[in-house]
């Protein structure tokens, strides 16, 4: 799958999808004259609980379980449009214990 989300950014965070799956693999784009943060995992308290990454232009991260993916501008010069491209999320495999 290789959707694409954009949206206007501040310095909030603001919610771009949730995800439940093994792994998700997503691309976000931000103006490469401005610094942003993308946090992932269940937002509580008002912020992304999971990892944060801060970053210029674009950067690739690896999302686990379950959650939302939330972008913020942190370098003060108000609003800016950021891209999310998700990539591949792989399922959540169950297996099926039978006893021998």
């Amino acid at each position: 799958m290789s959707d694409e989300i954009s949206k206007t950014v501040t310095e909030s965070w603001t919610w771009f999808t949730d995800y439940v799956g093994g792994k998700g693999d997503w691309t976000v784009h931000c103006p490469s004259d401005r610094k942003c943060q993308v946090g992932m995992g269940v937002k509580a308290f008002g912020e992304p609980r999971g990892e944060k990454l801060s970053f210029q232009g674009t950067t690739r991260f690896t999302a686990f379980g379950l959650g939302a993916i939330h972008v913020k501008v942190i370098d003060g010069k108000g609003s800016c449009t950021v891209r999310l491209d998700e990539g591949h999320v792989d399922p959540v495999t169950i297996f099926k214990m039978t006893a021998p």
